[in-house]
């Protein structure tokens, strides 16, 4: 497949994660969006620093394809991160800013994942879970504890449910056939990128956040969206961001139609 931008392609998509890809947008969207639905590296997983690397490959490719005008950027849960560091150093290359369910705090986010799975019909995991959120909880920023919770979440039956709204069954499901058939995550990548980024050093909000346009959408029934600490963060990275909530969870591009996510972005391009 041809994954190199078209001369139409007005935005460009960040993907989350990290370790996830683009792979289910392109076959649902195909070519009805103007969107670059770019695949993030998955061999920093070998480099050394491979969050850093990964922010490096980003910056590459939006020089790459901002040559002619600035983009619309639009970044799902973990991708909101690489975006800012985007906007930090190449604001004049962004055109606006569209956050759908931005994540920064990967142990934050794990910590309502596991909450929100307690009560599920896997009863017996619920032990193994409270013992990995608590040890999460009890050794802030420590690494380890941070991924054997995510290890423990992704063991769990269910756990990809709480990513998606209750109105999302049938795209749920065809999300489920897609991993079965494609390699849509890579735990290596994941687990690698996460690590060095829970080492890489916090730095202040961007200097132009207050410059750009921005929209944050969240989903209603984002079980792993933690508000007490990702809306004072994104609030304080972009403090004239609009931010809206929909009917949705987690995946909130792929649950509704594009107008509702992107709203006003394919109006400006």
């Amino acid at each position: 497949m041809d994954r190199s931008t078209k001369s139409c392609d007005t935005a460009w998509f960040l993907h989350g994660g990290p370790g996830l890809c683009c792979q289910a947008e392109r076959i649902l969207y195909d070519t009805s969006l103007p969107i670059h639905w770019w695949d993030q590296p998955r061999s920093v997983a070998l480099l050394a620093r491979p969050y850093c690397d990964l922010v490096e490959f980003v910056m590459d490719e939006l020089q790459r394809i901002a040559v002619a005008a600035p983009v619309h950027v639009i970044a799902h849960s973990f991708g909101a991160v690489l975006a800012l560091e985007a906007v930090r150093r190449a604001p004049e290359k962004i055109r606006s800013l569209t956050l759908l369910a931005p994540v920064h705090d990967v142990g934050a986010t794990f910590v309502q994942v596991a909450a929100a799975l307690m009560p599920s019909r896997s009863p017996q995991q619920a032990p193994i879970l409270a013992q990995a959120r608590d040890a999460c909880l009890a050794r802030a920023g420590d690494v380890h504890a941070l991924l054997a919770l995510g290890r423990a979440i992704m063991a769990h039956a269910d756990f990809l449910d709480v990513y998606w709204g209750p109105a999302a069954d049938a795209r749920r499901d065809w999300f489920y056939a897609l991993m079965r058939e494609h390699a849509l995550f890579d735990l290596a990548v994941f687990e690698a990128v996460v690590r060095d980024h829970v080492h890489s050093e916090r730095r202040p909000p961007p200097e132009h956040g207050s410059d750009l346009p921005v929209r944050v959408v969240l989903g209603r029934f984002d079980a792993a969206f933690d508000g007490r600490v990702e809306l004072p963060y994104w609030e304080s990275c972009f403090p004239g961001a609009r931010i809206h909530t929909v009917p949705a969870g987690h995946m909130v591009h792929l649950e509704l139609a594009p107008a509702t996510w992107l709203a006003g972005v394919l109006d400006a391009a």
